[in-house]
């Protein structure tokens, strides 16, 4: 007689029963095992991103070579026959998976504060300084953030700006923004308090995410808990991450809403309204959410019982939403009311991707650039402005670098006010450092409008379509005084092959880098004077320039050459190639 199947215990969740939930309990599913293998293959990337630290703490090599094996395990675990491993211990291996990833976010973000503690964002600036004042008994939502900025070394490019190129300086956030950051604070934990809180609610995110999906499709929280653009939000200054676990939880269920009752009930709708407490961008989830409650509803209680579950998910959503933000509500309901609108109000710089790529209202290009030489940067540009519109319009500039909207740039020439369908040259120039997009990589000029509310922007500008290289990459031994040495430099396209070009320009610098500063070298070039830089010579039919050096005095420190290319209407130097560092001596 043969012995009845061996049943694993009920599906795990928040949900009353695997059957409701359509879920295929068998590991021997090819998805089952295909994402069991992509959650291997995310632990062994980990793997490899922690290596890249090595050279700051040895020890990490524990860890790595850890999360290494751990990943192939569990690769080789997702193959293995029922027989062998069954569903329960397959879930538990996924656990351990996800667990071997979180302490991986951690290590990982530990050394992301390590080489760069600076705040990457106002908004997470914003919230542990809106704590801090919080936890003196101050109302943040009365006092201006500006002093976030340099408190937590803010960069400009990570300020949010007015349309008219101000930033904004209020606390643009509802309560819990940053009262969830007010258990550290009261320990005493304020180095960072922001990010670390930022990365646990990451991890307590993927946790329940994990706890909550359907045991074949559980190996995706580790995917999600280690896919790039995630990790960086956490580490980086994104508080989205606070409201995630609150929103995760308040999917669970949501379509059983109508028919829950006791704690069930109440989860969802508490859950969504302090994930709206939290940033603003909830708040568009939610009428999706009682629309939705109210068509499962009305399936079987009809319309008038739906319209009232909608209400009531609402009506306790709004409770919840509340409940954090009621001090600050009742203190200065104005200032808060302001503060929570900002993002709607402050007529922002609407950044991202998609339409808001179309230009309207002005017509812009850019007729030329100044650059820093070898800094390799963009510091001035000249633009083309052209009203399109019937109304007079003040422009205010920047530049986009990637994704990256930079500070507003400085108007040194051109009119503050544009008259109707008129033209004028503008000239702008970078505020700082850290607005100047590099000559390597293309950018482009946005001028915004205050009235009328608008975005143009100008087609991308590459200032460096041409490399050079040079050959030989790299001189190992000493030279002797009065050797001759010939070096080759190539010029290559943006995909590393070689332009046969003749008769172009290509200029060959030297320098010496003391540990004091900068020092004029010796060398001679091309039959130059001693020391003169740089020297001109012109490529061959192939686009090769040669150059001879030699030295008529020995350094105890090397020379370094380096080639470049010059814009031939613009002047300005671009391609630059390696650095070559020569020794003179004996």
């Amino acid at each position: 007689m043969r012995s009845p199947p061996v049943v694993d215990a009920p599906e795990r969740g928040w949900h009353p029963g695997a059957a409701d939930r359509g879920i295929i309990d068998d590991e021997t599913t090819w998805v089952g095992r295909g994402l069991r293998t992509l959650a291997g293959v995310f632990v062994v990337t980990w793997s490899f991103r922690l290596s890249g630290y090595l050279t700051f703490a040895p020890w990490l090599a524990v860890p790595v070579m850890v999360l290494g094996l751990a990943g192939l395990l569990v690769i080789v675990a997702a193959w293995l026959p029922g027989s062998v491993l069954g569903s329960r211990r397959q879930d538990q291996i996924g656990w351990a998976a996800l667990v071997a990833a979180l302490i991986a976010l951690a290590l990982w973000s530990y050394f992301q504060v390590f080489t760069n503690a600076a705040y990457g964002t106002d908004e997470v600036a914003f919230d542990q300084y809106a704590a801090q004042l919080a936890l003196h008994g101050i109302n943040p939502y009365l006092h201006s953030m500006a002093p976030a900025f340099p408190l937590f070394h803010v960069s400009p490019n990570g300020y949010t700006f007015q349309l008219n190129g101000q930033p904004i300086t209020t606390l643009s956030y509802p309560a819990l923004s940053f009262e969830a950051y007010l258990p550290l604070l009261a320990l005493g934990l304020a180095t960072q308090a922001a990010v670390w809180a930022n990365v646990a609610a990451w991890a307590l995110g993927v946790v329940v995410l994990y706890a909550v999906l359907p045991r074949n499709l559980a190996p995706l929280a580790v995917v999600v808990a280690s896919a790039d653009t995630f990790i960086g939000y956490a580490a980086g200054g994104v508080t989205d991450c606070l409201f995630v676990p609150l929103l995760v939880g308040a999917a669970v269920g949501w379509d059983r809403f109508a028919s829950a009752r006791g704690p069930a009930a109440w989860r969802g709708p508490v859950l969504m309204g302090l994930a709206m407490a939290v940033k603003q961008t909830p708040w568009l989830v939610v009428p999706f959410v009682v629309a939705g409650i109210v068509v499962e509803s009305r399936q079987e209680r009809g319309w008038s019982q739906a319209l009232r579950d909608g209400l009531r998910y609402a009506g306790i959503a709004l409770a919840a939403f509340l409940a954090p933000n009621v001090p600050y509500l009742i203190a200065a309901p104005g200032a808060w009311l302001h503060g929570v609108l900002t993002p709607l109000s402050s007529r922002a710089v609407p950044a991202g991707q998609g339409l808001i790529s179309f230009s309207l209202s002005l017509a812009v290009s850019i007729q030329s650039v100044q650059t820093t030489g070898q800094l390799a940067t963009v510091e001035q540009v000249t633009l083309a402005v052209v009203n399109k519109t019937g109304s007079s319009v003040r422009p205010a500039f920047t530049i986009e670098d990637g994704t990256v909207v930079t500070a507003f740039w400085r108007r040194q020439h051109g009119p503050a006010v544009l008259g109707p369908h008129q033209r004028a040259s503008y000239t702008i120039v970078a505020p700082s450092y850290f607005a100047m997009p590099s000559i390597d990589n293309g950018f482009q000029v946005l001028a915004f409008l205050r009235s009328p509310a608008s975005v143009s922007r100008t087609g991308s500008y590459l200032a460096s379509t041409w490399g050079l290289a040079l050959q030989p990459e790299a001189i190992n031994n000493p030279v002797a005084v009065g050797q001759e040495i010939t070096v080759h430099a190539e010029i290559l396209n943006r995909l590393d092959a070689r332009m046969r070009v003749a008769n172009v320009p290509v200029y060959l610098g030297q320098v010496i880098y003391a540990q004091r500063g900068l020092q004029y070298g010796q060398a001679v070039i091309n039959q130059g004077q001693p020391g003169q830089t740089p020297v001109e010579a012109l490529t061959n039919p192939a686009g090769v320039a040669t150059f001879t050096i030699h030295s008529p005095v020995a350094d105890s420190q090397p020379v370094y050459f380096e080639a470049n290319l010059v814009n031939p209407t613009l002047f300005y130097p671009y391609g630059y190639s390696p650095i070559l560092a020569v020794r003179f001596g004996p």
